[in-house]
């Protein structure tokens, strides 16, 4: 195994990373053209190669942080053809030199390594098995700690594609099937777009200030939207707009990145007003039957709350290898209940699919000192943020 670091992208490094078995568009060239046009980050693509062949890359973003600091940011990867421990221990050892020269305080691994994954030519039966496993390799042997926030969600939602529209349909909720005709009885029309200087993008970001201010979260900029619309079209990845229009007016928009055999829904906003119309089940309807149309394997929804299990008589959630334990069932249902992604997970688990669970975020600290200094005013901020 030898190994190739690349600080620019052009269409050969584009080649290899398409060849790759697990990948998603976090670690795609376009993705790596955003983050530097759009942010101006420095960013590097760490390559493993066997008989002049790829078997591995990994994008790593250097994020930058008050008084000057920077960490080191893997975002879903890396991409590779099979979970080994072997390519984890050659990576966690290249981007140390890479942290070396940055002076980075930490490097922070968001991997899409599930339940569902084989590692080291193993597979782990149960989320418990899978979960301590992790733990065992990830922060016991290379030395990752537990960490405070993930940036990409640690549980998702898969639909299988490689079966015929109707049985999809069948296997939703009924809710979720109901839904759906009620929009199509409503007369709800959906349109697509990649322009980000149409009438629909307007729109859109009009119900994404709606959304926002409704259910309480901070979005991303206008800007930030346009830009992705820009560099996450070409030749190998598609991202559209999707528009749900009622009477000739916007009702609800989302966006969905269509990349190598997957689908990905990556946002959604909608008027509170129309609600009752059903516009978002049409919407999504929609776009996984444009993923299959377009021969994606999978429609990912992205985000939902977390999995339990039960362990000696407790049930379990693990939350970037953060272990929450209940004695009692209806305890930790009560907490999910409340989890920040309950309303979008039963809305997203309306219409079938298999929930995903991802081994979680995980930091390797390289600075102790301002690891802590900026945990803490992290804190503050949120803290703050609750407060106002």
């Amino acid at each position: 195994m030898y190994t190739k670091i690349f600080t620019k992208t052009d269409k050969k490094l584009e080649q290899e990373l398409l060849s790759l078995k697990y990948t998603s568009y976090f670690q795609s060239k376009n993705w790596a053209d955003f983050q530097s046009e759009y942010f101006n980050r420095k960013f590097w693509f760490v390559n493993f190669y066997e008989n002049n062949k790829i078997i591995s890359s990994c994008l790593v973003l250097k994020i930058e942080l008050p008084f000057n600091k920077n960490y080191l940011y893997i975002p879903a990867g890396p991409a590779l053809y099979d979970y080994t421990s072997e390519i984890y221990k050659n990576l966690v050892t290249e981007i140390s030199k890479i942290a070396k020269q940055e002076k980075s305080v930490f490097l922070k691994l968001e991997s899409t390594f599930s339940n569902k994954d084989t590692f080291d030519g193993s597979f782990y039966s149960n989320l418990m098995t899978f979960y301590n496993n992790a733990y065992n390799f990830f922060v016991k042997n290379l030395g990752f700690s537990k960490t405070y926030e993930n940036k990409v969600p640690n549980n998702t939602l898969f639909i299988n594609l490689f079966k015929d529209e109707d049985q999809i349909f069948k296997e939703m909720k009924q809710k979720g099937r109901y839904n759906i005709k009620k929009a199509i009885k409503n007369n709800i029309k959906i349109n697509k777009t990649k322009n980000p200087e149409s009438e629909e993008f307007e729109e859109f970001w009009k119900l994404t200030k709606e959304t926002t201010k409704r259910d309480k979260f901070s979005s991303n900029t206008k800007d930030y939207y346009i830009n992705l619309l820009k560099f996450l079209n070409s030749k190998n990845i598609e991202t559209y707009l999707y528009s749900a229009y009622f009477e000739n007016k916007i009702i609800s928009s989302a966006i969905c990145v269509f990349y190598k055999n997957k689908a990905t829904y990556y946002y959604g906003a909608s008027s509170n007003k129309y609600r009752k119309l059903m516009a978002p089940y049409l919407l999504q309807w929609e776009m996984i039957k444009d993923a299959k149309e377009k021969n994606k394997k999978i429609y990912d929804f992205l985000g939902i709350s977390p999995s339990y299990y039960e362990e000696n008589g407790n049930y379990i959630i693990n939350d970037n290898f953060n272990r929450i334990k209940f004695k009692k069932e209806k305890d930790v249902e009560n907490y999910l209940n409340k989890h920040n992604f309950s309303g979008i997970t039963e809305f997203k688990t309306k219409f079938g699919g298999e929930k995903m669970n991802y081994m979680g975020s995980c930091d390797l600290i390289y600075n102790k000192f301002w690891y802590f200094i900026i945990k803490i005013s992290k804190k503050i901020r949120k803290l703050k943020r609750k407060i106002i």
